[in-house]
């Protein structure tokens, strides 16, 4: 079986370096190299002493594309950067996964009809924790019984989005029941210093209440869902949204 050559762009960032991390633990794919204009020609040995084999760090990914040939280019950068490395990808039929949020609907429906128009695999998903496809499967059975919910996600200042990526899939998520069709899920967001990645759903119902709730305590949780992304992406001709149908 042909080895997953695998191209992160914005691996030195919090989450990129976290997916990096876990990614080179893995047999059954190799991180080709990294995407990042600060620590260009540079070697990712230096940032994660532990990783196990030497990953060179490009300035551009059209380079690295050139040099080190990725059958997957996996993206946690920015809305406008993701969208060139989606095009790259389209041009060279690279299997895009897509961890970046900030989208408009616009251009997730252009990535999606650019993937479908190529029959080219690729993944836009706004969270690969595990967790959060298990979440889905808990609100999927909340949703029958409850008709009033709410999301609310707890961030660190760091953190720049309001309401966050995942916040905003799981209120889209929720729009498929019945029960809230006809009016959006309401989304709070709280940005406190210190705080821990919290994601919650709470359903309200006749003297009861039901919350939900993800938290995330390293960000390597991604790192599974992002593997079996590039492991199974291949499997599709089309654009993947939902983490569930990759695993």
């Amino acid at each position: 079986m042909e080895m997953h050559r695998v191209l992160v762009a914005g691996g030195t960032g919090r989450t990129g370096k976290a997916v990096v991390r876990y990614l080179t633990q893995r047999s059954d794919l190799q991180v080709v190299g990294v995407v990042s204009r600060t620590y260009a020609g540079r070697n990712m040995s230096e940032l994660i002493p532990e990783i196990p084999y030497e990953i060179p760090v490009f300035d551009r990914a059209e380079r690295a594309v050139g040099v080190v040939k990725p059958t997957v280019l996996v993206d946690f950068t920015t809305p406008e950067t993701a969208m060139r490395h989606f095009l790259l990808c389209i041009d060279h039929r690279i299997h895009p996964i897509i961890g970046t949020t900030g989208f408009t609907a616009s251009d997730k429906q252009f990535i999606a009809d650019m993937c479908r128009v190529n029959e080219l695999g690729g993944a836009l998903i706004a969270n690969f924790a595990l967790g959060i496809a298990i979440m889905q499967q808990a609100l999927a059975l909340a949703a029958e019984v409850f008709n009033h919910a709410v999301v609310i996600d707890y961030y660190s200042d760091q953190k720049r989005e309001v309401p966050s990526g995942t916040s905003q899939q799981l209120s889209e998520f929720l729009a498929q029941f019945d029960n809230y069709k006809t009016k959006p899920v309401p989304i709070y967001s709280f940005r406190i210093p210190g705080q821990h990645v919290s994601q919650q759903v709470k359903f309200g119902g006749f003297g009861e209440t039901l919350t939900i709730i993800h938290e995330v305590s390293d960000r390597i949780c991604f790192g599974p869902g992002v593997a079996q992304a590039i492991l199974n992406i291949h499997r599709f001709n089309c654009l993947v949204t939902d983490l569930r149908v990759l695993l």
